[in-house]
């Protein structure tokens, strides 16, 4: 999994050392912000493979970063965690096209093997998408003449 990039997102620094110590233990490289306007901050700036993100958070929770995400047209994956059983939170984020949800507290291999899978497919998905475009010369943009 070299070369990926995931962003945690979670206001309670234990959590967010927690999951970046389990991301470091897959060989990929991780960013963190503690609030949703930091996330969206950094999401503006780097490119990331993964975000994965508590829902309630002050400023801006998960569920809103995702959204302002969506109008930036950043189509990261994300993968909440939370300590809540909300089903219509979990809802709208489904919706919205959340990954998945884990609940707190949750196992480091379910974690794990919740990104391994996440950052695999989306891998996948980047080389069918090319795959198609070379294969398809009207998906090409146009050359200049």
């Amino acid at each position: 999994m070299d070369n990926k990039r995931v962003l945690v997102v979670d206001d309670e620094p234990f959590m967010r050392t927690l999951l970046i110590d389990l991301i470091s233990d897959l060989n990929v490289q991780s960013d963190e912000a503690e609030d949703g306007m930091v996330a969206l901050e950094r999401l503006k700036q780097n490119e990331y493979h993964l975000v994965i993100s508590d829902i309630r958070m002050p400023n801006l929770g998960g569920i809103e970063l995702l959204e302002n995400a969506l109008k930036l047209n950043i189509l990261t994956p994300f993968i909440f965690l939370t300590g809540y059983s909300d089903d219509l939170m979990i809802l709208k984020a489904i919706k919205l096209g959340a990954v998945d949800f884990i609940g707190k507290p949750f196992l480091p291999v379910e974690l794990s093997n919740v990104i391994s899978r996440t950052l695999e497919l989306g891998q996948r998905r980047l080389e069918i998408a090319n795959e198609i475009r070379l294969n398809s010369p009207h998906l090409l943009p146009k050359k200049k003449q």
